[in-house]
């Protein structure tokens, strides 16, 4: 709601277990339309292609089309452990999940979901779906 205003409706679905991605069933994406699909991965995790990029790919493919995916990065359990002293390692991990996500196409939105500033992830939310609007234009 901070994000995208008051009005907005937020669908959560249950977690996918490790390997699950078969699993997705389409037609829970293809119920009603949606401004974005998003994928939450924490930042504490190390960015696994076999296993991350897999999971982002077979949900980009289950998706509508032109339905934008957003590959959300939460950073606070890993500023929790490390505290400012980690600052070096979280613009590492960063450029880890960045590679990996290349590979697939999509680009990461980080965002600390317990400090409670979402305007860096909004602004990046908010051009995922732009450039999904034009993309269905042309």
């Amino acid at each position: 709601a901070q994000v995208f205003g008051a009005r907005v409706e937020l669908a959560l679905m249950p977690p996918v277990e490790f390997g699950g991605e078969d699993g997705l069933d389409p037609a829970l994406f293809a119920a009603a339309p949606v401004a974005l699909v998003a994928a939450l991965f924490p930042l504490t995790a190390t960015p696994e292609r076999e296993s991350h990029g897999t999971f982002v790919q077979a949900l980009a493919a289950r998706l509508a089309q032109g339905a934008p995916l957003a590959v959300l990065i939460d950073e606070s359990a890993f500023r929790l452990r490390f505290g400012e002293a980690g600052t070096a390692r979280i613009v590492e991990r960063r450029a880890a999940w960045q590679r990996m996500l290349a590979a697939t196409g999509h680009e990461p939105v980080f965002v600390d979901l317990e400090a409670g500033d979402f305007t860096a992830a909004g602004r990046g939310l908010r051009a995922l779906i732009d450039r999904a609007a034009q993309a269905t234009r042309d």
